[in-house]
């Protein structure tokens, strides 16, 4: 159960300078943090990876994977996927189209199995949310929300839809192909904050693959964990390899061959469970390109424009302003109010969002504002209004990814600051300008 921590009962709009804590402070924090991991971990190969892949996956719906692996319409998607890799001369463009029509045939047969179960042996409503469609559209950018995040594009991604009780997966997936914008010019095709999972097709591409990752990992700040995976060739056989990201690094399996069934039905499974364990309370707001997210816990709501996150390894943190319109504000007929207030109306403070290991970190940010602030608001320092840990969405981090006998709990906080700072216009000399400047360069070498 979450409890959320109000802070004191003053004007927040008085004094609002938002500098920040005592950088001692944050950088012992940081160096207590950082010296908790490993750095040769924050990439790793599991050689267990798919064993425990499919232990989860027992737990989350019994009979699923054995289902799954007898399923003759997935060993046929398999061998012509593995007919497309020995095309010659070799091309990554002739996997593009079998890969994501394996993917989805999986993953139809997920819903079609899970639907067929009683709903008490299913846990954490996995599967039971929509279909996950894979697809490949290379003429579109993925619009995000965060400045500088440039025109990325995986190969594959996915996203969760519902296509027409008659209406074949295959089909649903092929039309997106084509298709991309409706009749009133909306964007179709997924944001980051939209898409599930992302997917590589390249020859030697595992740094870009990584990238991506960490761009969707800032974006899916509601994912305990981004499930990803690259295809690559040795010389002339292409070769499969499953990753994962949270917040204590990069995981992945080893190599796997092409048109092996057991590690294809492992990513669509991993996606349908990252997707069932996300933060809820969550919820992103797209129209015409622009993403904000809606952000709720207990009786309190706001809409939250991201500015900045921090991927792994360490903390993984999200940042964003809340926009001065009510959190209740429904987008399909009051998208206009919400996009003015982003343009037009100065936020009402700051929201962050991050997945810590509760071991290493006891102390909680706003503990220490707190501290800070004993009595009365201590000018020139942010003021908090409220903070929360989101126990109920803890996970174990080895129960994703790490060695067996590390048992650390990813726990997802809030803090909520009333005060943002003022425009550099504010400053009234041109030392009071270079005063600001080093305290942001201080901040952001932390």
């Amino acid at each position: 159960m979450a409890h959320a921590r109000p802070g004191p009962t003053l004007d927040p709009r008085q004094d609002s300078a938002a500098h920040n804590v005592d950088s001692r402070v944050h950088r012992q924090q940081a160096e207590a943090r950082d010296s908790s991991l490993d750095e040769s971990q924050y990439y790793t190969e599991l050689s267990d990876y798919l064993d425990r892949a499919r232990a989860r996956v027992d737990l989350l719906c019994p009979g699923l994977w054995t289902h799954l692996m007898n399923f003759q319409p997935i060993r046929a998607a398999c061998e012509r996927l593995e007919t497309a890799a020995r095309v010659t001369p070799p091309a990554e463009k002739f996997l593009y189209d079998p890969v994501d029509d394996l993917l989805n045939i999986v993953s139809g047969e997920v819903v079609n199995f899970v639907q067929s179960q009683p709903k008490d042996r299913i846990k954490f409503a996995f599967g039971q949310e929509g279909t996950v469609i894979w697809y490949r559209a290379s003429d579109s950018v993925m619009a995000g929300g965060f400045p500088k995040v440039g025109a990325s594009r995986p190969n594959h991604r996915s996203f969760l839809a519902r296509p027409g009780p008659q209406e074949s997966i295959l089909t649903f997936a092929q039309t997106l192909r084509v298709q991309t914008a409706d009749e009133e010019g909306e964007v179709l095709q997924p944001s980051w904050q939209e898409t599930l999972s992302i997917g590589v097709s390249e020859t030697d591409e595992m740094d870009q693959h990584e990238a991506y990752t960490i761009n969707h990992s800032k974006f899916r700040i509601d994912y305990p964990i981004v499930r990803g995976f690259i295809v690559d060739r040795d010389g002339d056989v292409a070769r499969l390899r499953l990753t994962g990201m949270n917040a204590r690094g990069f995981w992945s399996s080893p190599v796997q061959p092409i048109d092996g069934a057991e590690a294809w039905v492992t990513h669509v499974c991993e996606v349908y469970e990252a997707h069932a364990r996300r933060i809820t309370n969550i919820e992103p707001l797209k129209k015409k390109g622009q993403v904000f997210h809606r952000f709720t816990i207990g009786s309190e709501s706001m809409i939250v424009a991201p500015v900045f996150a921090k991927p792994p390894p360490s903390r993984k943190t999200f940042v964003g302003f809340r926009l001065n319109t009510p959190g209740d504000t429904q987008p399909s007929k009051k998208h206009a109010e919400i996009a003015m207030a982003y343009r037009s109306l100065p936020a009402t403070g700051l929201f962050k969002l991050a997945w810590h290991d509760s071991a290493q970190s006891p102390c909680h940010e706003i503990t220490i504002y707190e501290a800070a602030h004993r009595g009365s608001w201590n000018p020139g320092l942010a003021r908090h209004q409220s903070s929360s840990r989101l126990d109920g969405f803890a996970v174990k981090d080895f129960d994703f990814a790490g060695t067996i006998d590390v048992d650390t709990t990813l726990v997802p906080e809030y803090l909520t600051l009333a005060s943002i700072g003022e425009p550099l216009s504010a400053c009234r000399t041109p030392r009071e300008l270079f005063e600001v400047i080093y305290d942001a360069c201080l901040s952001m070498s932390l």
